[in-house]
């Protein structure tokens, strides 16, 4: 079936508790329906949503679907096919009885179609009517038959009914019963989402209970009127694009709207947009590189970065996508704005003042401590059916943040507040770590730390790092570099010294290394 949408039903104990409703059935089934839509009244074929075109157009791509795949458990087979519709254009309209306490308006209008399809059947108005068990007479009432309403013992009045369906049966004497499934359909005042809710209503119990013989509630005890499949559900949602309700399911336990094929999923990609330097004042630190390095004075900017990050989250096999987005846990506003996140930053050296000859401690070059936290301003520049974008600015004057961004996304009608199970949430998680801030040294420093890097690499893998033997290398290269470089003694400085001078023809870069760790080596 899909990947089905999930609800709880609604039905409860006599003590107010949640509890699944039981049914049983095994009697009559439609297993292939032939629908035969009709539309009597001078409203047809309507204006806008409501016509005869648009309804036409979404119950066939409803029965074209897998909304009713679900009703297989129960014997249904399909498809279900849709007959061309007939458009009665005749003044019509199904009287209703004055509202007294104990009157339901809707039963007029059972009363009124089941005449109104019996008159046709009498007509020869029907086609492919007899012996035919698997028809079912949709009727779309136009807008000049208003809804109907109840009033209660206390006179209290209220909507009724939407729809109904019920057996039309005629009797004939020399041939079995024509019995066929009929239903109605209120469209006054209505939207063309509510109408096709209510035929996906009517259509399931229909195919499912004909000729009050099919599967019925028998637990909880139902409200009178109230015991067919899609009664214990009706939670709204779409398939295919076309609003539906949910029907209760054997199977699953639960209400269940059957969604297209697809299996729903959703993936992150991340991409920095643009990264501008700021840079603060020149300053000046004191740099000890260690054993062999240089250590002395060195300038140095503190650089900060305006970034503009777009992660986008693309996502299939949503009909209605509700997407919600979150930064290390925090909720993105659905407008956008200002978040916190948890920053570090790093740390600018010391400085040495005229009067001492230390570095001094404690606080950083006199600045103010840094702020443990990094402002991101968020907001979404691009949405789609099948894709949401969410922009990420940060800087300049902002710590280095690692963010983890998470994008939620579940169908719109799989809310929690009617009995969505979150059958449908899908998420995806993406890293983002771009620097917001550095110490960005200058050329002097640049080139100590590397000749610093050099001189370590040499000690621990000379050979590795000398490579092939080159013309005019001493026979015992690597001995005597090995002991220049790793010797404490007070002829350091002598054997580096010496050492170059063995290389310098051979090896002039190298011997450039070797006299400047001999000038640094006291």
């Amino acid at each position: 079936m899909g990947d089905t949408v999930l609800f709880s039903p609604n039905t409860k104990d006599a003590a107010g508790n949640a509890v699944n409703p039981s049914f049983v059935g095994g009697g009559s089934i439609i297993k292939q329906p032939d629908i035969f839509p009709i539309f009597p009244g001078v409203g047809w074929p309507g204006t806008g949503d409501i016509s005869v075109a648009k309804i036409m157009s979404a119950v066939n791509s409803l029965v074209a679907g897998p909304y009713l795949d679900g009703l297989k458990q129960y014997g249904y087979i399909g498809p279900a096919q849709v007959r061309d519709p007939r458009i009665d254009t005749q003044p019509y309209q199904a009287g209703l009885s004055p509202l007294v306490p104990g009157v339901n308006q809707a039963a007029n209008y059972s009363g009124a179609i089941n005449g109104y399809i019996t008159g046709l059947l009498q007509n020869d108005e029907i086609p492919n009517v007899d012996d035919n068990h698997d028809l079912i007479v949709m009727v779309f009432l136009d807008q000049n038959n208003q809804f109907p309403e109840k009033m209660d013992a206390k006179g209290n009045i209220t909507p009724s009914f939407s729809g109904a369906n019920e057996a039309i049966e005629y009797f004939e004497l020399l041939d079995d019963n024509t019995r066929f499934e009929g239903a109605w359909i209120i469209t006054s005042g209505r939207s063309l989402a509510q109408v096709m809710q209510t035929f996906a209503h009517e259509l399931v119990e229909a195919i499912t209970d004909p000729f009050n013989s099919g599967w019925r509630q028998t637990n909880p005890p139902p409200t009178s009127g109230q015991d067919q499949l899609a009664d214990v559900c009706n939670q709204a949602g779409t398939v295919g694009g076309v609003p539906v309700v949910a029907y209760w399911s054997d199977a699953d336990l639960a209400c269940i709207i059957p969604a297209q094929v697809s299996t729903r999923s959703i993936w992150l990609t991340e991409n920095l947009v643009s990264s501008s330097p700021f840079d603060g004042p020149a300053k000046v630190g004191f740099v000890d590189l260690g054993t062999f390095c240089a250590r002395g004075f060195f300038d140095y900017v503190e650089r900060t970065y305006a970034n503009h990050i777009v992660v986008t989250a693309e996502f299939e096999g949503y009909e209605q996508p509700l997407v919600v987005w979150t930064i290390n846990g925090g909720p993105v506003p659905l407008g956008g704005g200002t978040i916190e996140v948890a920053a570090t930053w790093e740390l600018q050296p010391p400085t040495l003042p005229a009067s001492n000859k230390s570095p001094t401690q404690g606080s950083v070059d006199g600045t103010s401590p840094k702020p443990p936290i990094a402002l991101l301003n968020v907001g979404f520049n691009g949405w789609s059916a099948n894709s949401s974008k969410l922009d990420i600015f940060v800087g300049p004057g902002q710590g280095n943040a690692v963010l983890t961004v998470t994008a939620q996304v579940s169908e719109l009608f799989d809310d929690p507040s009617v009995g969505g199970r979150g059958h449908t949430i899908r998420k995806a998680i993406i890293p983002v770590d771009h620097k917001n801030e550095e110490i960005a040294w200058g050329d002097a420093y640049n080139q100590a730390k590397q000749q610093c890097d050099d001189i370590h690499r040499l000690g621990r893998d000379l050979s590795g790092a000398l490579g092939v033997p080159k013309p005019g290398d001493p026979p015992d290269l690597v001995t005597l570099i090995t002991r220049a470089i790793r010797d404490q003694s007070a002829r350091r400085k002598n054997l580096l010294l010496e050492a170059a001078n063995h290389v310098t023809a051979s090896r002039p870069e190298l011997a450039d290394l070797l006299i400047g760790l001999a000038q640094r080596t006291n």
